[in-house]
């Protein structure tokens, strides 16, 4: 299962961080995504968790198979009497053999059973054990994913709300900037009072906006060190590395639907719970039938004065349940029913995975798309601010269209900075759905450079 963890941070790390080649010596100040990730997975409990859920499931396994093989158990009693009793068995009435009495007796015994039949209980009990052992192992998978694509997740929506406030920290030193120059415009009668009061206002506003950023960067940073079994002080100035440029489109939708209902490992998860629910109708069908079993012991007996005497016996046994006010035949129908349950639960849950592929896809096509138009955006922005602000100066235009221009720079830059990172979110998410943040081969072609 390590090496399985392994895989999964590996995967993420090669789709977002490139060829293993391109890796450089990581400096303590910087941090990046594979370290977040690794730290994670060795770190977070709900993998923990799904270990010892494996552990518990394959040692089900273990005692239900246990029930195939011959039982022996060993017994012994040491018992007080208030008044004599007879020290070994009496098998028949002679005057002449009397058993000796004693109030103290000794017993030790062996026995041993093997049912030979039971109408395939013990086997649909194993197979349901085995199914959920499997279950437990796609339980172990999906945890390292989730760890995976939250922590993923977390590390990209710190560099979002870092971007954004670094996008309102140039806005404000803009606006002093300006708002230093327009006060000492007004100190020579070059600006009217209600120039100053516009560019505080905005100043102002960005301020408010700036301190919002600072609060969301705060929760974002906490976040990833929660998952990363950390503590936000333990990052607190640590730089982010972000990958350079965009996720890509992965390969056509109808592939992308079948690799998801194979992958997915809900979807694994529900077809093991079903392969259990049938061996489960399979026991309960067995537990009408006759059962057949050998039974055998050795036992030895006697007092604390000796007089020990060995017998043994050997038979068989059968039982068939004839009566049970109706217990074995409302099993079966509960044994039924749960698979019945399980089966619509798996169909239902494959139709849901193929709107989730679609929704990812939408989700990704419009991140890309909104990253590359608004990369032209800030960069139209750009101009148009360095544009106004030379008008401005040279008294060519009003002081509100520069402003204006500097407000639409920053939501430019913001909306950038979203698109952009949100577009490698929405990756995450997909391959998440396509059960592909475990499976390190399938993404070496999606990632950007270290």
């Amino acid at each position: 299962m390590m090496q399985t963890r392994r895989l999964g941070a590996l995967a993420l790390t090669v789709f977002l961080s490139g060829p293993a080649g391109s890796a450089a010596q990581i400096a303590p100040d910087v941090l990046h995504l594979e370290d977040a990730l690794a730290a994670a997975v060795e770190a977070h409990p709900l993998i923990s968790a799904a270990l010892a859920n494996v552990d518990r499931a394959r040692a089900s396994v273990d005692i239900e198979n246990a029930a195939r093989y011959p039982t022996l158990v060993l017994d012994g009693s040491f018992v007080r009497y208030a008044e004599p009793m007879v020290v070994t068995p009496i098998h028949g009435f002679e005057p002449d053999r009397i058993p000796p009495f004693n109030r103290t007796l000794v017993q030790s015994v062996a026995r041993a059973t093997y049912t030979v039949w039971d109408g395939g209980v013990r086997s649909g009990r194993v197979r349901s054990a085995e199914a959920s052992a499997t279950s437990a192992d796609s339980g172990l998978d999906d945890a390292e994913a989730s760890v995976l694509e939250a922590t993923g997740v977390a590390f990209f929506r710190v560099l979002m709300s870092e971007a954004e406030l670094s996008a309102n920290a140039r806005r404000v030193a803009a606006l002093e900037r300006e708002l230093s120059r327009v006060a000492q415009l007004e100190e020579v009668g070059r600006a009217a009072r209600l120039d100053v009061l516009r560019v505080e206002a905005a100043l102002a506003e960005a301020r408010a906006r700036e301190t919002q950023a600072v609060a969301e960067t705060r929760v974002a940073r906490s976040s990833l060190a929660r998952w990363m079994g950390r503590t936000p002080e333990q990052i607190e100035g640590v730089t982010l590395a972000a990958p350079t440029g965009v996720p890509s489109m992965p390969e056509e939708p109808p592939r992308l639907r079948r690799d998801a209902v194979e992958r997915n490992l809900m979807l694994r998860d529900l077809r093991a719970a079903v392969d259990a629910s049938q061996a489960q109708v399979g026991a309960a069908r067995g537990s009408r039938l006759p059962q057949l079993a050998l039974a055998g012991s050795i036992y030895e007996q006697g007092s604390v004065d000796g007089d020990f005497v060995t017998e043994w016996n050997v038979g068989v046994r059968v039982s068939l349940p004839v009566f049970t006010g109706g217990a074995l035949g409302s099993t079966v129908e509960r044994a039924e029913a749960s698979h019945r349950g399980a089966v619509a639960t798996l169909q239902a849950s494959e139709l849901r995975v193929a709107e989730q592929v679609d929704r990812g896809l939408a989700e990704l096509e419009s991140a890309l798309s909104q990253s590359e138009s608004l990369a032209v955006a800030v960069a139209r922005a750009e101009e148009v601010v360095r544009i106004e602000r030379l008008r401005v100066e040279n008294e060519q235009a009003t002081q509100s269209d520069y402003l204006d221009a500097e407000a639409s720079l920053l939501m430019a830059r913001a909306g950038l900075a979203r698109a952009r990172y949100g577009a490698w979110i929405s990756r995450i998410r997909l391959d998440r759905t396509l059960g592909r943040l475990e499976h390190a081969a399938m993404v070496l072609d999606f990632g950007g450079e270290r």
